[in-house]
């Protein structure tokens, strides 16, 4: 501990940098190991500083750990990691979470939810922070006015895209249902990129299980859009790699189905150009909830892009009221957190709003999932926007 210390404070303090009273100050006072005064300092001083190097957080989650607030300290460092990717305190930060160990409030796994919060908290760090561009760095609501993202059906109905990760190209499946831009860690290693390090920071949760997950910035770029954001990296991902909400969440967001593009646009509501069917949502997370029906059934559902089809659990079935028939086909799944197995019939309807569609598959898992998904088999073959401004979804008659 003592030569890491050592370490961490002569190379940062030697950087030939024009810093602010407060942070002098604070350097001074953590190498004379007086970390609540340097802590004080740090915290003063990120209030004034400009420079965006990520020096002052770092620093904060070096005092944090030496007070023994090891989750506070892993914040701090996160922080850094993704408002400064490309700092050279960065680096440290990364060092510095790994030898954080396992501990703390995540040891156990965080949900979908707590993730997204976790994400949301640092991009509000960064965005009331320093005005000297560290804000820029990343972020979503940085990007064009408009943007074109072309997409191909693949298995399931599913919206194909050819995306970049810094720089290198990866087909994934752009999806509503997702909160936030998910993938594996076989696919950093299949585009030679750096693994994250350190303990887990939670579990990513989908309708086959839950399984560890990291936190890390990358640059995502899908059509004419590019942005530098917080990217979940699973232990392993069994499907594609899925661009969720968190990318274009600021955007409303039309497919095309005919032509396989999505349109994205800010400054107020798309209207489409056509008399619409509108869909209210509300929001869990960054995920859509919408209200449907299914043979008449009333239920909950996420409004999901990445799903293929419907699909539900055996508990929500029960509460719906919703009877699995004799008939039913023995089937499973593939997707986050590995294989599910479950039950596949046809319902009579599907109902979304005055969006009616007949005959359609349902599959019924064993497990648990917060709310049904409403997939590709309802609305695939229509032309649909998405306005977060005004949340509603909108289609055509």
């Amino acid at each position: 501990m003592k030569a890491l210390f050592i370490a961490f404070a002569f190379v940062v303090s030697a950087q030939a940098l024009s810093l602010a009273a407060g942070y002098e100050q604070g350097v001074q006072l953590y190498n004379q190991r007086n970390y609540q005064a340097a802590l004080n300092a740090f915290e003063g001083a990120q209030l004034t500083n400009t420079q965006s190097d990520g020096n002052i957080f770092y620093y904060m989650g070096m005092c944090f750990r030496q007070l023994g607030q090891s989750e506070k300290a892993r914040q701090c460092f996160e922080r850094v990691l993704v408002t400064y990717p490309r700092s050279q305190a960065a680096g440290y930060a990364q060092q510095a979470i790994g030898s954080l160990g396992g501990g703390g409030s995540h040891s156990s796994g965080a949900s979908n939810a707590q993730i997204s919060a976790l994400i949301n908290n640092v991009l509000g760090s960064s965005r009331s922070g320093s005005s000297s561009g560290a804000a820029n760095n990343y972020g979503t609501t940085e990007g064009p006015s408009t943007a074109n993202i072309p997409f191909q059906r693949g298995n399931g109905g599913h919206m194909m895209v050819n995306a970049l990760v810094n720089g290198h190209p990866l087909q994934m499946i752009f999806d509503t249902g997702a909160e936030n831009v998910s993938l594996g860690k076989e696919h950093l290693a299949q585009l030679g990129i750096e693994q994250p390090t350190g303990p887990p920071r939670g579990k990513m949760m989908g309708t086959s299980g839950a399984v560890p997950l990291w936190i890390m910035p990358l640059t995502i770029q899908a059509g004419d859009l590019k942005r530098t954001i917080p990217v979940a990296v699973a232990e392993h991902l069994s499907t594609p790699p899925l661009i969720g909400q968190m990318f274009f969440k600021d955007y409303t967001c039309s497919v095309d189905s005919a032509s396989g593009i999505v349109r994205l646009s800010k400054g107020g509501s798309s209207q489409g150009g056509y008399d619409a069917i509108k869909v209210p949502f509300s929001t869990s997370g960054q995920e859509l909830i919408v209200d449907a029906e299914i043979d008449g059934h009333s239920t909950k559902c996420i409004f999901d892009t990445g799903a293929s089809g419907v699909v539900l659990t055996m508990t929500q079935a029960a509460a719906m009221g919703l009877q699995i028939p004799d008939y039913a086909q023995d089937t499973g799944t593939t997707g986050v957190g590995g294989n599910k197995s479950g039950k596949m019939f046809n319902v009579r309807t599907v109902r979304l709003g005055s969006v009616v569609k007949n005959n359609v598959p349902v599959l019924v898992l064993q497990g648990t999932m917060p709310y049904p998904l409403l997939g590709q088999t309802v609305f695939r073959d229509r032309n649909f926007s998405i306005d977060n401004a005004n949340r509603v979804i909108r289609f055509p008659r």
